[in-house]
């Protein structure tokens, strides 16, 4: 994420500026993706320029795909410690990550 946001001032500005615009700049399109996906319709948002050839909006579309590829739960990770503990008990403290990740393998193809 921290990528994805503009570091200068004057990008923010810009980047907060192009947000407060958008619903001008899209009413006044006769041509509005009509994607129900969000990655797609960014992404079509991306592809729009003004008379001069130049894209419309620089900075919310790349945004707005950034956020939208972030994850939205921990859980895949969080099972994944549960398992290793599982496997990792006091008793069995000495495994190394090869047999760990062997086991973890294992009970994931018969569950």
């Amino acid at each position: 994420m921290a990528k994805s946001h503009p570091k200068k001032l004057s990008e923010q500005q810009m980047l907060d500026d192009e947000w407060r615009n958008f619903p001008i700049v899209i009413s006044q399109r006769k041509c509005i993706p009509s994607t129900e996906k969000a990655d797609e319709f960014w992404h079509e948002i991306s592809q729009l320029v003004d008379q001069n050839g130049d894209k419309e909006l620089q900075f919310l579309p790349t945004f707005m795909l950034n956020v939208l590829s972030l994850l939205h739960s921990n859980a895949a990770f969080e099972r994944i410690f549960s398992q290793v503990n599982d496997i990792k008990t006091k008793k069995r403290n000495r495994l190394i990550t090869k047999t760990v990740k062997g086991n973890i393998l294992d009970q994931q193809s018969i569950s």
